[in-house]
């Protein structure tokens, strides 16, 4: 006798919920925290988690649903940061059951192509069996392990690390957490003139309504910050999983006439001796602003911490047919995009590409 299926589709969710069939928690499945990614000014985008059960076995999948534009068709794709599916079972059958019956629902939603951002520690992939989904790697990530203590994680630091955090003390920078509401507006400016210095592309800029939304009783995040006579001159945004113990790097800015006094060294070894005295986990610092080996940002967090983890992305096409029209279909109307042709999703494209965009 066959084991009783089902399936639910939810644009909000209570992952504490969910995480009491025993799947493994993360903030980046927060119903806060991808609605936080479907910007007031998109029509048709809405956050969905799914969830497949088959007896005491249970897979999800979350993501965010889009209409394609001048379409009647949608894509989904994870939100920035990781996402995708989880699940409390390992079991090969009921994964490939589960990977299934996601994409009957996806086929009668007019959904013609998946995008998602699998999570380095997690190695969520291993949820999603499916021939159809190629799986990449991407590119190398940084995270340091603050079980290690305060003295191993500072003989781990590499010399010119420590160098930049001996200038920045003897140039009088001080150190400490910001009040969110106080001091988002001096964040919000410090990042927004980074982004424009790095020639970051539209995704990479937020009103402060995304930040706002990101300042949920959920997520609670943090903003750390270092000061020269008391004035900002480079702050990071942190969010967290408190149950997991695991603090992000999430969005960071610094004022470039300031950078020779090495702010952001003296701002991350502070954030590594403050998360281990709290006794977290992990602090995980993310990759570069490109796949590039040798990126600067990338090199800047190798330097700081000694944990690698690669990061993997995965694309499937549910309508192939559906999929390449709709790609030709953008391709010979908006001809500037062919220098874009490798771009899973090419069609939300609005303006040029950095190497920071990874869809």
């Amino acid at each position: 006798m066959g084991h009783l299926c089902s399936t639910e589709v939810l644009n909000h969710w209570d992952f504490k919920t969910i995480s009491e069939f025993g799947i493994p928690y993360d903030i980046f499945w927060e119903s806060d925290y991808v609605s936080a990614w479907v910007m007031d000014s998109e029509s048709c985008t809405e956050p969905i988690l799914f969830l497949f059960r088959e007896s005491d076995k249970v897979w999800i999948n979350c993501f965010i649903k889009r209409r394609i534009p001048e379409s009647d068709f949608f894509d989904i794709e994870s939100a920035y940061g990781f996402g995708g599916p989880l699940s409390n079972s390992q079991d090969i059958i009921f994964l490939q059951n589960a990977c299934q019956e996601f994409e009957k629902w996806a086929i009668s939603e007019n959904i013609i192509c998946e995008f998602i951002r699998f999570h380095p520690l997690i190695k969520n992939e291993t949820f999603y069996p499916c021939n159809k989904m190629l799986i990449e790697f991407n590119r190398e990530t940084v995270f340091a392990d603050l079980t290690k203590g305060s003295d191993e994680l500072h003989m781990e630091m590499r010399p010119e690390f420590v160098r930049g955090v001996k200038r920045a003390f003897k140039s009088g920078l001080s150190f400490r957490e910001a009040f969110f509401s106080a001091e988002i507006d001096s964040f919000i400016n410090l990042y927004t003139n980074t982004m424009k210095k790095a020639d970051a592309t539209d995704f990479y800029f937020f009103q402060k309504s995304f930040f706002i939304k990101m300042n949920s009783n959920k997520l609670r995040p943090r903003l750390f910050g270092a000061y020269l006579s008391n004035v900002p001159i480079a702050m990071i945004f942190l969010i967290e999983t408190p149950s997991s113990g695991t603090t992000y790097y999430f969005l960071g800015g610094s004022d470039q006439n300031h950078l020779h006094l090495r702010p952001n060294n003296f701002l991350f070894y502070h954030c590594i001796m403050t998360l281990t005295a709290e006794k977290r986990r992990i602090f995980f610092l993310g990759g570069g602003s490109n796949t590039a080996p040798e990126n600067n940002l990338l090199r800047f967090k190798k330097a700081i911490a000694s944990g690698r983890a690669p990061y993997k992305t995965g694309k499937k096409i549910f309508q192939n047919e559906k999929y390449q029209q709709l790609r030709e279909l953008t391709l010979s109307k908006y001809p500037d995009s062919a220098k874009f042709k490798n771009i899973f999703q090419i069609w939300h494209i609005k303006k040029p590409l950095t190497g920071n965009d990874v869809c």
